[in-house]
């Protein structure tokens, strides 16, 4: 889900009257901040529209085991190509950089889209 989702997400209370996100302190040993919706993790991502669109038919998260889901597939290395003579006259180097891969859908009923008003 994108911020802006998870920023409505937030203000949310279970029946009991407790918040279902939950967030471990960014101060934590380890640096890392963990974020939980009812103890699921949750993964933000910039790509996906937002819930404050108020439409019920744009889908604005995905729930379940992504990794399940969606298989990437890795056909060839990142390969990297360093020129330094490109632009040696302004003591410029040129990096190149490319890889291929692909992926598809593995298990379908891994995961449910979400939708609609919160």
């Amino acid at each position: 889900m994108a911020d802006a989702t998870l920023k409505v997400l937030k203000k949310i209370k279970d029946g009991s009257g407790s918040y279902i996100w939950k967030g471990r302190n960014a101060n934590m040993a380890d640096g890392f901040n963990e974020q939980t919706i009812n103890g699921y993790p949750v993964t933000i991502d910039q790509a996906m529209p937002t819930i404050v669109n108020n439409s019920p038919t744009v889908q604005w998260g995905i729930f379940g085991d992504v990794r399940q889901a969606y298989v990437i597939r890795d056909i060839k290395d990142v390969e990297i190509l360093v020129n330094p003579y490109s632009s040696m006259a302004t003591r410029q180097i040129e990096i190149s950089a490319w890889a291929r891969a692909d992926g598809t859908q593995q298990d379908t009923s891994a995961y449910k889209t979400l939708s609609g008003h919160v």
